[in-house]
């Protein structure tokens, strides 16, 4: 039996009905067979009819089809079965993946803590701590000190506030202090300074609020007869200390060359800045100062604690001293080849044994270490890197009347310049003055003891008759 013509395709309706022939007998396999569902029919079309075609003869490729509908392909003809995943296999999918991500995580966060753990052990943070400042190129700190010491007739204060940073590869330094103290009877004195070792060699110091201190001093009830016996020192002084008030004084190069011929400074200078060189670039004398410590381990850190210092995230530590295994460290440390080649560079200045080294005997080591636990230091450590930060340290002690509180913050290799001051004095240019008022006081103190003298065999001739 001939087909009929397929109708002519109508774009409204593409999946209008169309009649084909009953499909022939067929010996492909059966669906069970073949592995295809087994209400899905297959057919063989006839060799010799070609596939339906759109009017202007293009494929239906584009043409949508109704899946319950058979579809001529290539000249099989079969219907097709939308496909529908299982809700339970996508479940199962975000499980695994979920396990798997979980399981990352645990691992990645058991590494950081391990980590954490190891890198910030109080024994590896005091190790890093000691060794960073040995090895610190440059050193930036500034600070304050309060002390009060109670007296009879009241208390005492000295309060210290100061500022320095030194570059050790150049052997240079700057240091600005203020101090005021004050006490019984009105006390009230205040002074400021700074001193400097310059790249060139130089050495500068100058004072700062001279005036005021000066005045009050001269005006000291034991002070005051001493300066009325000489009607000429007041003036004598009040000049000098304006003249100096505030201005850089440079030590005379002629005393610099005296000093350096008489304690060999510039030959222990460059033989300090060779075995410093030779120790940074040198990894086996920098173990051994390691060793040392790590075999001595003096320090005892105690954790309290987390918190952001100056942007920076710190971690607080109490600080302990053991000072028998610091006096062995010490002696340790003498048989490093850095400690040999320094003392190389200096042995004409000091003896074999210093009194700093010199382990003392159990009594004074007990009393030492008593007086020290007294003393509560905290250490503010950088998480990361353990770069030492700040030391606070308290310390009181109600039977002598004594408190100090004290805090320093430091800053590790940052760019140091310590250069010479615009303008200076030569110090030389001061010594007519200097000996122009020791002159004067001199004379002022004789006169006063003179008068003094009178005074009492006066009042001792009145009291006779």
């Amino acid at each position: 039996m001939t087909p009929q013509d397929p109708k002519p395709f109508n774009p409204e309706q593409p999946n209008d009905d169309r009649t084909t022939d009953p499909p022939a007998e067929t010996n492909l396999p059966s669906p069970q067979a073949s592995g295809m569902a087994a209400d899905v029919p297959v057919v063989e079309s006839e060799p010799d009819k070609e596939p339906p075609t759109t009017p202007d003869n293009t494929s239906y490729s584009n043409v949508h089809v109704n899946p319950n509908e058979a579809v001529n392909m290539q000249g099989v003809t079969q219907a097709v079965t939308p496909i529908a995943r299982s809700p339970k296999r996508g479940k199962r999918a975000l499980l695994i993946i979920g396990l798997i991500v979980g399981i990352v995580v645990i691992l990645l966060g058991g590494a950081y803590a391990a980590f954490a753990l190891w890198y910030n052990n109080p024994k590896k943070v005091a190790t890093d701590v000691a060794y960073g400042l040995l090895v610190s190129k440059t050193m930036v700190s500034d600070g304050k000190l309060s002390l009060t010491q109670g007296t009879e007739d009241g208390d005492w204060k000295v309060d210290l506030s100061f500022a320095t940073k030194i570059n050790n590869p150049d052997v240079t330094g700057q240091v600005d202090a203020m101090l005021t103290l004050s006490g019984p009877q009105d006390v009230n004195f205040e002074m400021s300074g700074a001193g400097m070792l310059t790249k060139s060699g130089a050495l500068y110091f100058k004072f700062d609020r001279v005036a005021k201190a000066v005045e009050q001093l001269l005006n000291e009830e034991n002070v005051k007869p001493f300066v009325d016996a000489s009607p000429n020192l007041k003036t004598s002084i009040d000049a000098f200390v304006k003249k100096i008030d505030g201005t850089w004084i440079k030590v005379d190069e002629d005393y610099i060359k005296q000093f350096a011929e008489d304690f060999r400074y510039n030959e222990a200078k460059q033989c300090y800045q060779k075995a410093y060189d030779e120790f940074m670039k040198d990894k086996a004398q920098q173990k051994q100062l390691i060793d040392v410590y790590q075999q001595h381990e003096f320090l005892q850190l105690t954790g309290q604690g987390m918190e952001v210092l100056n942007n920076t995230w710190v971690n607080k530590y109490a600080l302990t001293t053991d000072l028998a295994k610091a006096y062995d460290a010490m002696s340790a440390y003498e048989k490093t080849d850095f400690a040999k080649k320094t003392a190389e560079c200096g042995k004409h200045l000091s003896s074999t044994e210093t009194e700093a080294t010199k382990k003392p005997t159990e009594d004074e080591l007990r009393d030492q270490q008593q007086e020290l636990d007294k003393a509560k230091i905290t250490l503010y450590v950088a998480t990361i890197g353990h770069e030492l930060k700040r030391v606070n340290v308290n310390y009181d002690d109600n039977d002598k009347k004594l408190s100090t509180n004290s805090q320093i913050n430091l800053t590790q290799n940052q760019p140091v310049d310590v250069a010479d001051p615009e303008k200076s004095i030569p110090l030389k240019e001061f010594q007519a003055d200097i000996e122009r008022l020791q002159q004067e006081i001199s004379e002022a103190f004789m006169t006063a003891m003179m008068q003094q003298a009178q005074e009492e065999q006066t009042t001792g001739s009145q009291i006779a008759s």
